[in-house]
């Protein structure tokens, strides 16, 4: 985008969540590590989704690109938690809330609750379908 671009100055309270949660860390030329400033949270987050829509629209990607970067950046549009903290990397999880179907068995019960901490730990979150677990009272092999 735009190198001229000018930062908002948030409150303490702003810029604490936003260094601690969304903004990530980037390695300057020399070495050094800083946060990333909010137009540079937006360009990522914007080039993300715009690479995603590539598929469906006969649009331009740098023009979708700021669009996006422009609403997000003017807070027309704040995406959620998830797409603030993983887009443009690799973990891309974009989602908010997952619903897992636990199969009938510990093996599978276990894998599930392994997924669900890589989802939490990318601030989604996750509903459970126990459709397939046996009623209670049912006789357990074993």
């Amino acid at each position: 985008m735009n190198s001229n671009v000018k930062e908002p100055v948030f409150d303490s309270n702003r810029q604490l969540l936003l260094d601690e949660r969304y903004f990530l860390n980037v390695t300057n030329p020399d070495g050094s590590v800083r946060k990333e400033t909010w137009s540079e949270l937006c360009l990522r987050v914007a080039t993300a989704i715009a690479k995603a829509s590539v598929p469906y629209n006969d649009r331009d990607l740098e023009t979708e690109i700021r669009e996006y970067f422009n609403a997000i950046f003017n807070f027309e549009m704040v995406p959620a938690t998830p797409i603030l903290m993983n887009a443009g990397t690799p973990k891309q999880q974009l989602f908010s809330c997952f619903v897992s179907q636990i199969q009938d068995n510990l093996r599978a019960i276990y894998a599930e609750l392994g997924l669900s901490a890589e989802i939490f730990a990318g601030a989604g979150g996750v509903g459970y379908d126990f459709g397939e677990v046996r009623p209670e009272g049912s006789k357990v092999d074993g």
